[in-house]
């Protein structure tokens, strides 16, 4: 089990459940506004730490940093390139 390529990333895998878990909380307080909004909060959150957290992990491993750092460049889903401009 040592040799698991996934033990390295062990605390991004668990914030990413924790972020599906909070997924759940999402739906079953759906019609609930305020609950609603604090666990899509804690969602949201939850999934922004993940690239971070993997990018503390494999900091060390040959070529990853620069890899990463390309990546970070793309725009992401929630970048405002991503939203039409009002006119």
């Amino acid at each position: 089990m040592d040799d698991c390529p996934y033990k390295k990333i062990d605390s991004a895998l668990d914030r990413f459940q924790e972020a599906h878990f909070w997924t759940h909380m999402m739906e079953e307080y759906y019609h609930a506004a305020d609950p609603f909004r604090w666990h899509l909060n804690v969602f949201l959150k939850a999934l922004k730490e993940v690239p971070d957290l993997i990018q503390m992990a494999l900091q060390n491993e040959a070529g990853f940093p620069t890899w990463f750092r390309e990546q970070r460049k793309q725009p992401s889903l929630t970048s405002q390139h991503n939203f039409p401009e009002h006119t």
